[in-house]
């Protein structure tokens, strides 16, 4: 069996040659009690300097292939036409000196990496999220995001998109030219951002999508029969203990 965690690429294994009846999907979790609406902090992201506003973020690792450009341009255009928001990127990687070199601006923070409640706390302080990587296979953050009730803005290449329902979870885009503004992005953030009821009702439908994504969810996928009974469960604990 060959596992893939989404259908963009179990075609390409197809393409190189895999039988297709050796691909299983394999699901993936997210902890829904750490990523959580509930750990919102209101003025998280004004402690750390960005001006009043919505917040936009990033999470993931600051490297070429996330075409991070494309949200760099975008987020810039976004701002000169009159959009009041900040941008926050969480992570780190080896493209983070340069992107914080060529795009450092008041409203653009860069966080370093975070973990465990800091984490789950950028995400459910932040108004948005927005993932431009077009070579991601799943991406976590997708759903971590989605977890504490972002709507999320996603390429419509890679496997992020197969987490988004356009229009009611989030939205799909095109970003097919990394080197081009990416009107469409823009376009996108700008809606979401204007209407509030729009994106507060997207990100409700995002939290509810993710909890189907439990971690007992996954390892029921991949072990048929977890959980096992409550009763086997105990048993087992005391025969390990004794």
């Amino acid at each position: 069996e060959v596992l893939v965690s989404s259908a963009t690429y179990a075609e390409e294994l197809v393409a190189i040659g895999v039988e297709r009846d050796r691909l299983r999907d394999l699901p993936r979790g997210v902890d829904l009690d750490l990523f959580s609406p509930a750990k919102r902090q209101p003025g998280l992201f004004a402690g750390r300097s960005l001006p009043p506003g919505p917040v936009l973020l990033y999470v993931g690792r600051l490297s070429r292939e996330k075409n991070l450009a494309a949200l760099f341009m975008a987020f810039r255009a976004l701002r000169e036409r009159g959009v009041q928001a900040g941008l926050a990127i969480v992570g780190d990687g080896p493209e983070r000196r340069a992107l914080e070199m060529r795009w450092g601006a008041p409203d653009v923070i860069f966080t370093g990496f975070l973990a465990g409640e800091e984490l789950a706390a950028a995400y459910a302080s932040a108004d948005l999220f927005v993932f431009p990587s077009r070579t991601d296979t799943f991406g976590n953050a997708v759903l971590e995001a989605m977890a504490s009730g972002l709507p999320a803005i996603v390429a419509r290449e890679g496997g992020p998109a197969e987490q988004i329902r356009h229009g009611e979870t989030g939205l799909v885009v095109d970003l097919d030219l990394p080197e081009v503004l990416p009107e469409v992005l823009v376009d996108a953030m700008r809606m979401l951002l204007s209407h509030d009821g729009l994106r507060h009702r997207l990100g409700a439908a995002a939290r509810a999508h993710a909890a189907s994504s439990s971690w007992d969810r996954l390892l029921g996928a991949l072990f048929p029969g977890y959980p096992p009974p409550t009763a086997s469960r105990e048993a087992g604990t005391t025969a390990d203990s004794a």
